[in-house]
């Protein structure tokens, strides 16, 4: 079957109320369609022999005769081609509606007012196997051959939304490019974000709402004390404060260039939001030095590994990318690289990726062999996606087995069964109608029951209508704004309530470590990172109490390399506490790179001097580095240490202090 656009399928409605019909037409050609009107019930046999119709729609209260008989003349007429569907707002009894619908085979019997999504939902199910396989236009990038600056802008201009969390994407099309222009990112509340770019650099990112780091930064790497920043901050100037430092000869402006830089970075992760956003590239002269700060496509590639791993949320992944599961991975222009990008923190657990991008084996095949770190590879397919090293083939693997398909439905409706309505369909709180619309249609074209076989697997049909009575109960709710504002409303009690009791596990899970009963702490702060609204300083207190409890002796390779992960998931502009540097410090130590633990620790001082954790092993990690002969260990160093001061002492401490 050749596919064919939307404008070439045919419906027609019959329907002698002129405003009714009018409303159901101009609804159905919004969505594309080509649309005939009748409302003489003569009308219809000439109009079935002029063309040929994918859909009637037909009114059951028709004059003269009454729309059963109308359907029943096109559905032989036409020898069942044109499929048929009625409405009415008088017949609405039971008997009456299985009559019609044992006359004539229809696909239904809908009552006014018509639900017009409903309407629009039966007919893209319907015609679904004379379109191709749509997808919006940012996606439909991954199966382009190669994408030039025209393709580029075309593709985000068209975007009637984005999600915050497809700027990776975004960045690195442009950062791999020659333009220039501005990218400005609005998100339905809040002020934008404009990111320029000079000749495929971003030279500037800007955001009335954004913190600044400046000065921040200027600290933690040991350029200016606090003190000494809290005097320039205190006077009265219009000129920026790089420019005032630079000035008074208290930087030079090469610091200056390398704290902007590592604020631009910054600044790229507080814009991926989980919001929708239009966005907007404008081709315009950027005039800046060639030596003023920015990000080339030479730095990307660490910036996109971050970007993913720290704020891609995997509930988003999984709707993501459940339309290209049965695609097969390929090779793209940059698979030259995949080498180089197997260095990164997403990808070192994948190094033997390459023999899957082949072309022939699913993204379904691989997330089901590697079950247990589908997160990661996720995070790491959509690392190659955005880099260009693969793109997804536009045929999808030739067959499934069942056993596979099984496997893959049983793991969407267990994550279905913990995630929340705005998960499911995979939008935000904020998201328009229209975009929880195309949302749900789009998971329709994939996962809905008539998609099947009839010849399918019979565990494969249940799964899928169990898969899809969920989808379509989060859509039911979350299309109708007083369902919607009520739900929200039951997720912000909860939410509420499991904050409260978060904050309470935060100050247990402090006290814990302050007596020093690490393993009470580390099953604390467990819970914490396994809850649905995890405190942001969650998992630094997390990495912390682990290495205080202790690592075990077999699997103190795997312990490490999984607090590593941990540690890289903290975003960027939450990196920045006297707290997640001594959690960094403390890991350091526990792989033996004192040089390392020991800048950790200074840069904890630096933040707050007087926070004594990072003053007692930064005197640790100077006697090991000093003595040789006393070979102090890892062990040794965060494990005999006295937290009763961490948060201000305890009871014992203070009596002493007293007397």
């Amino acid at each position: 079957m050749n596919p064919m656009g939307r404008s070439q399928i045919r419906i027609l409605i019959v329907e002698d109320d002129n405003t009714a019909g009018q409303a159901l037409g101009e609804a159905i050609r919004r969505a594309g369609y080509t649309v005939d009107i009748i409302r003489d019930p003569k009308e219809v046999d000439r109009q079935i022999k002029l063309h040929e119709y994918h859909i009637a729609i037909i009114d059951a209260l028709l004059p003269i005769t009454n729309g059963v008989e109308v359907g029943q003349q096109i559905h032989k007429s036409t020898h069942g081609a044109t499929k048929i569907l009625f409405m009415s707002g008088i017949f609405k009894d039971k008997v009456f509606i299985k009559d019609a619908l044992t006359k004539v085979p229809a696909l239904g019997f809908l009552t006014k007012p018509l639900d017009l999504d409903e309407v629009l939902s039966i007919i893209d199910q319907q015609t679904k196997d004379f379109l191709p396989d749509a997808k919006p236009p940012l996606q439909d990038l991954f199966l382009a051959e190669s994408i030039s600056n025209q393709l580029k802008v075309e593709a985000v201009n068209a975007s009637e939304y984005i999600h915050g969390f497809e700027l990776p994407w975004i960045y690195s099309l442009f950062v791999n490019s020659n333009m220039s222009g501005s990218l400005t990112l609005t998100p339905l509340e809040g002020s934008p974000w404009v990111v320029t770019f000079n000749n495929g650099r971003i030279v500037q990112i800007e955001n009335n709402d954004a913190q600044s780091f400046f000065g921040q930064l200027l600290i933690e790497n040991g350029y200016l004390s606090k003190s000494e920043l809290d005097k320039f901050l205190n006077e009265e100037s219009s000129q920026l404060l790089g420019q005032r430092l630079v000035e008074a000869n208290a930087i030079s402006s090469h610091i200056t260039k390398v704290i902007q830089t590592e604020q631009l970075n910054i600044r790229l992760s507080q814009s991926l939001q989980e919001d929708q956003f239009k966005a907007q590239f404008i081709s315009e002269d950027t005039h800046v030095a060639e030596d003023d700060a920015h990000i080339n496509n030479q730095q990307i590639s660490n910036i996109l590994n971050d970007l993913i791993q720290s704020k891609v949320s995997y509930d988003w992944l999984k709707n993501y990318f459940t339309p290209w599961l049965e695609h097969c991975l390929e090779p793209a222009e940059n698979f030259s690289g995949l080498e180089n990008l197997t260095q990164l923190d997403l990808m070192q657990k994948f190094s033997k990726i390459a023999k899957i991008v082949n072309g022939k084996t699913s993204l379904n095949t691989i997330l089901s062999v590697n079950s247990d770190q589908e997160e990661f590879l996720m995070k790491a397919v959509y690392l190659m996606l955005v880099e260009r090293v693969c793109k997804f083939s536009d045929k999808k693997a030739s067959r499934v087995s069942d056993k596979a398909r099984i496997t893959r439905l049983q793991k969407i409706l267990k994550d279905i069964e913990n995630q929340n309505y705005f998960e499911i369909l995979g939008v935000t709180r904020r998201s328009p109608l229209n975009v929880i619309n195309k949302s749900y249609h789009d998971l329709a074209k994939i996962l809905h029951p008539d998609r099947l076989k009839k010849t399918a697997h019979p565990q494969v049909i249940e799964l899928t209508d169990q898969i899809f009575t969920k989808i379509t109960e989060a859509y039911t709710t979350l299309k109708h704004t007083g369902k919607r504002e009520l739900y929200i409303k039951e997720l912000d009690i909860g939410r509420s309530e499991a904050v409260f009791q978060a904050e309470a596990l935060m100050d247990m899970g402090r006290k814990s470590l302050e007596a020093r009963r690490y393993d009470e702490a580390l099953k604390i702060f467990d819970d914490l990172i396994k809850s649905s609204h995890p405190p942001t300083d969650s998992l630094i207190y997390y990495i912390w109490a682990k290495l205080k409890a202790g690592l075990s002796v077999a699997g103190r390779k795997q312990e490490i390399e999984e607090l590593t992960r941990m540690i890289n998931k903290i975003p960027a502009e939450d990196r920045h506490s006297a707290p997640y540097f001594y959690a960094k410090g403390l890991l350091f130590i526990s792989i033996e790179n004192y040089d390392r633990a020991l800048r950790c620790m200074e840069n904890a001082l630096a933040i707050n001097p007087h926070f004594l954790p990072a003053k007692r092993d930064e005197l640790r990690i100077k006697r090991v580095r000093e003595s040789k002969a006393e070979k102090m260990s890892a062990k040794t160093l965060f494990m005999d240490m006295d937290l009763s001061t961490i948060f201000g002492g305890s009871g014992k401490d203070k009596k002493k202090k007293a007397k």
